[in-house]
């Protein structure tokens, strides 16, 4: 399929800014530069329909990070890091909410849960770490308990026998995931940001004076429509797929795998679950069915064997779910690296890039894009 002379003008050839990739942080991006200009003629393309890395894959967390998480992170990344790492969370989840409203997003306040089982092989969270973590966040999250000891209201559909441990944090919650992205989506619309899906970047050169020149392509139809267009400002936000246009970036596209049940009868728990320093959440949907994913961590173990493993963790947690069937599968993929900190770098005189989100994109996306956006006009 070769493109029509008009169909390269609906925001191709004349385009001031193309932002590759249309996931959380191309779209933040897009609307930012908005902001600062009403003739930016600015063009987000992305491959697939819907975003097809974290934006619409992921489970619909509003979180910061669970106490084993963090402890690891000040463990691996210094104790400034994990702080930095946090804040920098919690001020983009604060931007999300007043840039797109709670209600436009479905944003629950529910608080979260750490649960370690009796079985656990990771390290069970001790109070001793809690009051650490609580004494060191304290600053930050303007509170002196971050994390308590959980009310009973938030067990409710959780087997308390079989948890050994179990930490509540109130400033976490849920959001539905797609309402996130549709308005998203229709504040770029009002703001006159053109949106291609289904075009893909196959190669990316950088010329003599700064710009990128992409080879850009149809997706999903035969090879031999290959077209290639020279924005003056290029901002990649495709995150684990950066190395694809970057082969230095320090970040890999990692599969996760998200499962949601069949609807279930009798209690379900109320808030997002975390478990195994974050590689295993869960949290219940409007549906009755109940959302687990995770498993990275589970090295070379085949999608059966990761599956199987999601599966029998549910049940051991929620009772209601023990032996429960899967309705829905999908891989998501996030951008890893060797830190958790984000990049967000100008790649070359006139192209600018972020990546390496570390699956907490629902959280920092919103501000990483901005970010982005103002690195971008420097």
């Amino acid at each position: 399929m070769k493109l029509a002379f008009w169909e390269r003008q609906m925001g191709l050839d004349n385009c001031d800014v193309m932002i590759v990739g249309a996931g959380i942080v191309g779209l933040a991006a897009g609307l930012a530069l908005r902001k600062h200009s009403d003739q930016t003629r600015i063009t987000l393309i992305d491959r697939s329909p819907f975003s097809d890395g974290g934006s619409t894959r992921n489970a619909g967390f509003a979180c910061f990070g669970s106490p084993r998480e963090l402890l690891e992170d000040a463990k691996q990344q210094g104790e400034a890091a994990m702080r930095q790492t946090v804040e920098r969370r919690l001020r983009g989840l604060a931007l999300l909410t007043s840039e797109l409203g709670a209600g436009a997003i479905g944003l629950e306040a529910t608080g979260s849960l750490e649960v370690s089982l009796a079985s656990d092989v990771h390290a069970h969270t001790t109070a001793a770490e809690i009051d650490w973590l609580n004494a060191f966040l304290g600053p930050i999250t303007g509170r002196k308990a971050t994390f308590t000891t959980p009310p009973k209201s938030s067990l409710q559909g959780i087997d308390g026998e079989r948890v050994a441990s179990v930490w509540h944090s109130p400033l976490e919650g849920m959001l539905q995931t797609s309402a996130l992205m549709l308005t998203l989506e229709q504040r770029a619309a009002q703001a006159g940001l053109v949106i291609r899906r289904g075009l893909q970047v196959r190669q990316m050169r950088v010329l003599a004076d700064g710009r990128a020149e992409l080879d850009i392509e149809p997706a999903f139809v035969p090879p031999g429509s290959q077209f290639t267009v020279t924005p003056v400002r290029t901002l990649l936000t495709i995150n684990g797929a950066t190395q694809l246009l970057v082969p230095d970036a320090d970040v890999a596209r990692t599969p996760n795998l998200v499962l949601v049940t069949k609807p279930l009868r009798g209690p379900l728990p109320v808030c997002p679950i975390h478990a195994e320093g974050g590689y295993i959440y869960a949290r219940p949907l409007p549906t009755g069915q109940m959302l687990v994913g995770g498993g990275r961590h589970c090295g070379k173990a085949s999608e059966t064997e990761v599956e199987r493993r999601l599966l029998d963790w549910l049940g051991e947690i929620v009772p209601v779910a023990r032996g429960a069937e899967v309705a829905m599968r999908w891989t998501g993929h996030l951008g890893i690296g060797s830190s958790r900190s984000t990049r967000i770098e100008q790649v070359a005189p006139h192209v600018f890039g972020a990546w390496r989100l570390g699956g907490m994109g629902v959280a920092t996306g919103m501000m990483v894009g901005k970010e982005l956006a103002h690195l971008s006009r420097k």
